[in-house]
């Protein structure tokens, strides 16, 4: 089902893998709405075994979040979830870490702001409500 969110701002990563993961690399977009963040993440050069990770912003209280699982051996994925712990004024010139569920360190990237005219979005997704 086709979905159309109004953006207020919006910021990216690019990340990079680390020493666990140094195949790892992707995109995660930030998307400011009223009253929540969509976090849209795409990656490539998963490493085997891992299908679940924690984003993490350094600098903000806990964990920013688990995110769904992925399906298991694939090598790239795409996803979006939908988060009310940080607004993008909090993470903003921060660090992105995806992290496997034991805390290791995957992959990371500095959040920045996208400029422009952007004013709304098309999700072609059914996670988003």
């Amino acid at each position: 089902m086709k979905k159309h969110i109004s953006v207020i701002s919006a910021a990216a990563a690019l990340l990079r893998g680390g020493k666990a993961a140094p195949a790892l690399s992707g995109r995660i977009r930030f998307y400011q709405q009223t009253g929540y963040v969509l976090i849209d993440i795409s990656l490539s050069g998963l490493p085997d075994g891992y299908n679940a990770f924690s984003l993490q912003i350094p600098g903000l209280p806990g964990k920013a979040g688990i995110l769904p699982s992925l399906p298991s051996g694939e090598p790239s994925a795409a996803l979006s979830v939908l988060t009310e712990h940080f607004t993008l004024e909090q993470i903003l010139d921060r660090r992105a870490l995806l992290a496997a569920p034991s805390g290791e360190p995957l992959a990371h990237g500095a959040i920045r702001e996208i400029h422009g005219t952007l004013k709304s979005i098309h999700y072609l997704n059914n996670n988003i409500s």
